[in-house]
């Protein structure tokens, strides 16, 4: 048993002499980055010290220019708030990209948002759609939803109803409001998918029950006429109210 863990010793001793400075080097600067974005955050939310974002900003930016993609996007939400750093929606498209680019996917749905509306950068919604894409494939349910209504409403691809349904279900199915009500609305009204009443009487109460005000009016109709779910009027109150 001695020999054996002499013997793993031996190799990682090795393998700590055989570390070229090269990967030492990149090991201590990611480390660096990793503490300037944690010096960022703790301004930002005041964590061991007090809030102060034009220092919480500084710190995110000397992580960002290092390249560290969660710093890069919330540098560049710093520079689309105004806070620490004068509003640049310049700035903020730059460092979205700069950590998109490296698949940071809030980076992504960020800067497809910012295409989709033109700031910042020219409107492009094609581009805009391509980035969301890129942040829904990776599980961002918020994206997920964005791209389902790009699909719906022809933002950057062609008009796909089927695909809006399935992606607004992806969303809905990791409990995003907005989703839940759409994907109900669909399924209400056989858009994308097969009409189910049930179904969408469903969806619009995941989304109630987290007060999302259309998917409460929209159950409260179901109640009131009995569709998907029984009719009552009690329900129908309380959801109306």
């Amino acid at each position: 048993r001695y020999g054996r863990l002499r013997g793993a010793f031996f190799f990682f001793s090795s393998r700590r002499r055989h570390t070229s400075s090269s990967t030492v080097s990149w090991a201590r600067n990611v480390y660096k980055r990793q503490a300037q974005a944690n010096m960022g955050l703790a301004y930002a939310q005041g964590i061991g010290v007090l809030p102060d974002m034009e220092r919480s900003a500084y710190w995110y930016g000397q992580a960002a220019q290092q390249g560290y993609p969660e710093a890069q996007t919330k540098l560049g939400m710093c520079y689309a708030d105004g806070a620490g750093v004068p509003r640049d929606l310049k700035q903020t498209a730059h460092w979205y990209e700069q950590a998109a680019r490296q698949g940071d996917r809030l980076a992504q749905e960020l800067l497809g948002e910012l295409f989709l509306r033109g700031e910042g950068v020219p409107q492009d919604p094609e581009q805009g759609a391509y980035w969301i894409a890129q942040a829904a494939q990776q599980g961002l349910c918020i994206a997920q939803y964005r791209l389902g209504r790009c699909y719906a409403d022809g933002q950057g691809v062609e008009v796909n109803q089927r695909e809006a349904a399935r992606w607004c279900e992806a969303a809905a199915q990791q409990g995003l409001p907005d989703a839940q009500t759409y994907i109900g609305y669909c399924c209400q009204n056989g858009i994308g998918v097969p009409q189910d009443l049930e179904k969408a009487a469903y969806w619009y109460t995941q989304a109630a029950q987290q007060g999302d005000p259309i998917g409460q009016n929209n159950l409260c109709v179901c109640y009131l006429n009995g569709l998907g779910v029984p009719r009552d009027e009690e329900q129908a109150a309380y959801w109306y109210e």
